[in-house]
């Protein structure tokens, strides 16, 4: 990174990213838009050209509707993308722009795109970008000369690779994007019956080396995620299954086994770990008590008298009259709350000599009357 008073470069190739304040200062201020531009240093017949610039998504934000293209340009289709987002907090804006059928080539030294930033916070612009071009890959001819042109080798080539089924997400979108527009001007010469042999050849090299210079993508350590998924796996193994349902605990012991499947597999992805950890920690999760067994007579064991409840139960027939149905019945003391004394209370037992006392009382009464009368007469 340079210093150039107003605008400083970060070079790669024949295409360089120029960021411009228009105050000469690389310290901006929270709120300031910087324009970032893309600028051709001595490009001759380009077909594509682009940049794939990063900032951090804490200092700054994409001005959205900011992309665009220089009226150099022009006659390119634009492929841009406005904002790309990675774990990691950074951000990017991809600019791609090529041409689709017979068009001019570009060459020059001019800024050919731009878009804009705005800052969040006071910060100093520091940006990070990777820039690109794809040389001449048509020649303008007029007439045909399809039946003379051998187009074996791209045709190959094309085959092989869209065999591998590469995807996008496999590899950095710096070597990704140059890839994919050599392939599909592969495909479009192709089906051209009116190209040229130098032209097929030049396609032939571009698409090779653009396959050849794709970098993987930095995949994260699966490291932690296997840890994860063993100390899962120890800790359900240490789980007392007894008492619980057969289905549920035969469910935590397929999952316990296909989790020691995948820890056991060295290559096992990220994905591939967390998938079996999910499932095991749903198995345990999931884990069911047995239902109380019912009683043999099928009733509820609730419903059933536990021991003495120290009240007399009724037995024989409730309907037969008692022995005492015909004999006179305690009256109620209304001095004592109105509560008819209970079978077996004492104060029943205490009462019957006074009545039976009283009885002779009475009968001894009226035969002394009797006698009375009888000496009167």
């Amino acid at each position: 990174m340079s210093d150039a008073g107003d605008a400083f470069e970060i070079s790669a190739g024949s295409v360089t990213v120029v960021l411009e304040k228009g105050t000469g200062l690389l310290s901006i201020k929270a709120g300031d838009v910087v324009t970032v531009s893309v600028k051709a240093n001595g490009v001759e017949n380009a077909n594509a050209l682009g940049a794939l610039i990063h900032f951090s998504d804490e200092q700054f934000e994409f001005v959205p509707g900011s992309i665009a293209a220089a009226d150099v340009i022009s006659g390119m289709s634009n492929r841009s993308v406005a904002k790309t987002s990675y774990n990691d907090g950074t951000q990017s804006v991809n600019l791609a722009f090529i041409n689709e059928g017979d068009k001019d080539l570009y060459s020059g030294d001019d800024v050919v795109a731009s878009f804009q930033l705005k800052a969040k916070v006071d910060t100093t612009v520091e940006l990070d970008a990777a820039t690109w071009t794809i040389g001449p890959l048509l020649d303008f001819t007029t007439g045909s000369t399809a039946a003379s042109i051998d187009k074996s080798e791209l045709q190959a080539l094309v085959d092989a690779i869209k065999a591998e089924g590469l995807k996008a997400e496999d590899y950095t979108t710096a070597t990704w994007t140059p890839f994919e527009l050599a392939l599909e001007d592969a495909e479009r010469l192709l089906a051209d019956e009116e190209t040229t042999q130098e032209t097929i050849d030049q396609c032939v090299k571009a698409l090779q080396d653009a396959y050849d210079g794709l970098a993987k993508a930095t995949v994260p350590s699966a490291d932690a995620d296997r840890d994860k998924l063993a100390e899962l796996v120890a800790t359900a193994e240490d789980i007392d299954t007894t008492g619980k349902t057969a289905e549920s605990a035969t469910a935590l012991a397929d999952a316990i086994a296909h989790a020691k499947e995948v820890l056991a597999n060295s290559d096992a992805t990220a994905d591939e770990l967390n998938a079996a950890r999910e499932q095991l920690q749903a198995a345990v999760d999931s884990l069911k008590d047995e239902a109380n067994v019912p009683p043999a007579d099928g009733g509820d064991p609730s419903d059933k008298p536990s021991g003495d409840s120290g009240k007399d139960e009724p037995t024989g027939d409730q309907n037969a009259p008692s022995k005492d149905d015909n004999k006179p019945s305690a009256s109620v003391d209304k001095n004592d709350g109105g509560q008819v004394p209970q079978t077996g209370d004492a104060s029943i037992l205490l009462a019957a000599p006074a009545a039976v006392a009283g009885l002779a009382l009475l009968t001894a009464g009226a035969g002394s009357l009797l006698a009375s009368r009888k000496r009167h007469e």
